[in-house]
């Protein structure tokens, strides 16, 4: 089973894959949106969003795109509902 790391991508960084091609510096995750992982790189501090699409995950778990919370708040507006 591969494992896919990802990378910086900075030219000015020097632990990015375009100054260490064969060696470059794994990014760290810092969070998950609802479409998206994101990652910082120790090195130079950049960040990079890569889409669930490229690498994998369960869209609609994590924070929504617009950093609302979950459950029924996000659905409802704050609306009440009578019973």
């Amino acid at each position: 089973m591969s494992t896919l790391v990802v990378v910086c991508h900075n030219p000015q960084c020097r632990d990015s894959v375009e100054s260490k091609p064969t060696d470059p510096r794994p990014m760290t995750k810092t969070g998950e949106t609802f479409s998206c992982w994101t990652f910082k790189c120790g090195t130079c501090g950049s960040l990079r969003a890569v889409s669930k699409d490229q690498i994998g995950g369960t869209w609609g778990a994590g924070k929504t795109d617009d950093q609302r919370g979950k459950g029924l708040k996000k659905y409802s507006g704050g609306m009440q509902f009578n019973r």
